[in-house]
């Protein structure tokens, strides 16, 4: 029995010195980097208000959008072109900026509400995109409504905004009401990136779509989070934002036999 317990108290002690000595390292890591924060443009979005939260669908008759970012240490002689367009620009102008803050600029239409579309907000320092490009979307409105759109593991099961890591097959399902044809299908993002895209097909009245969606990998999708898009006579008529968790492994206990 002394020598079982001599046994642990010798592990614990080794233990703890391995989490201090890696906590030392680990902070003399850290402590030696160094970032450099200057001339730097973040957390681009869009938004319904200059302190609203992130939105890459906006309602029908929408009037105003905000393009808004955090730029930290500008030296005010780079100027940047914020352009927003479909295509055809909603917005294209140029500033300059010093110091650190918030930059929240209007965006309207010249004639009424923004027109349904896809549109792209860019950043530009000269030839170069200073952020990634920002897509968002203004829904399409009528004939036809989606609605109750809702992830799930099964055509008729509950809503779901998250999955288990191993997840292979997942259930895309939404309500349609007073449709007249229109072309109907969905895409799945995992990020920006789009890899997922489902036949179109023509819907007319009223119903529940249910679609699966399985992923190449025989091991599933892979854990990250996942946006879903509605898409209606190549429109984005609605959003659903979901994730996949990343697995829970329960470490193996062994008995010490002395």
């Amino acid at each position: 029995m002394k020598l079982k317990r001599e046994v642990v108290v010798a592990g614990v002690m080794a233990l703890v010195l391995t989490v201090v000595l890696i906590g030392a390292i680990g902070v003399k890591v850290v402590s030696s980097l160094t970032i450099d924060e200057q001339n730097v443009i973040t957390n681009l979005h869009m938004s319904d208000s200059c302190d609203g939260p992130e939105m890459i669908l906006f309602p029908t008759d929408t009037q105003t959008v905000y393009v808004v970012f955090d730029y930290f240490d500008m030296q005010g002689l780079q100027p940047y072109r914020i352009a927003v367009t479909d295509g055809v620009a909603l917005y294209d102008a140029t500033h300059s900026y010093t110091g650190s803050g918030t930059e929240c600029i209007t965006v309207t239409h010249d004639s009424g509400p923004i027109p349904p579309a896809a549109y792209r907000t860019q950043i530009w320092a000269g030839d170069y995109l200073a952020t990634p490009t920002k897509l968002w979307h203004v829904r399409p409105g009528g004939p036809g409504e989606i609605t109750n759109l809702r992830m799930s593991l099964s055509p008729d099961g509950p809503a779901r905004t998250g999955f288990i890591e191993g997840t292979r097959t997942v259930w895309v399902v939404f309500d349609y009401a007073n449709m007249e044809g229109n072309v109907v299908g969905i895409d799945v993002y995992k990020g920006d990136y789009r890899f997922y895209e489902s036949p179109r097909v023509p819907l007319t009245g009223s119903g529940t779509q249910a679609i699966s969606v399985t992923h190449q990998l025989i091991t599933g999708f892979p854990p990250g989070s996942y946006r879903t898009h509605v898409v209606k006579d190549r429109l984005v008529d609605g959003l659903v934002n979901w994730s996949v968790w990343y697995g829970v492994y329960l470490p193996l206990t062994f008995k010490n036999h002395f």
